[in-house]
């Protein structure tokens, strides 16, 4: 039995894909299941950037426009990390087309990058909480005294609300800074 993608022709054009009897294709080994010239294809699509307003809509739904011939339409469901829909409103007729391909790609890009940013939050949260608190409050001192930017933003989140004065003069000095307005000294 095939294991391959089922397809399916639509009235309107588009072709809705979905699992057969033997499972689902999986966001990070994909290509086994499509055709060599048609991945090809959409390796080039996604390499020269034609997968244009990628968009996950919750539910595990992700659309996205790609740039051909014409603007096609690509939706995508996935389960976890299969993919249990795909749909393309292409004309192409012999199951998963380029534009698949591509925005495939493009949202295994985007997981592996979210990934490995929650990765990083949570290997730095693991760091901050090892440290004491008196270590802590020196590796703050020191990048405040080093970084006026985050200095204002901590005046400006934490400064004493009574204090007018001082939280004007913080937010003078932010906007002045970012306007170039530096050379002038204030109060």
């Amino acid at each position: 039995m095939d294991d391959k993608m089922t397809w399916k022709s639509q009235g309107d054009g588009a072709r809705r894909i979905g699992p057969n009897i033997l499972g689902r294709m999986n966001i990070y080994d994909f290509e086994k299941r499509f055709d060599a010239a048609i991945l090809s294809r959409a390796k080039n699509y996604y390499d020269e950037g034609h997968v244009k307003y990628l968009e996950y809509l919750g539910g595990d739904i992700w659309t996205a426009t790609v740039e051909g011939t014409n603007d096609y339409t690509v939706v995508v469901r996935l389960d976890g990390n299969e993919i249990a829909h795909s749909e393309c409103d292409c004309p192409y007729d012999g199951g998963l087309c380029k534009h698949e391909g591509a925005v495939f790609l493009t949202i295994r890009e985007k997981m592996e990058t979210e990934e490995a940013d929650e990765m990083e939050k949570r290997n730095l949260d693991v760091l901050l909480a090892g440290m004491d608190r008196e270590e802590l409050r020196s590796v703050l001192f020191d990048i405040l005294c080093r970084n006026r930017r985050f200095r204002d933003e901590i005046w400006l989140r934490y400064e004493d609300e009574n204090n007018t004065t001082g939280r004007v003069r913080n937010l003078t000095r932010i906007y002045m800074c970012k306007t170039k307005h530096y050379r002038y000294r204030l109060f």
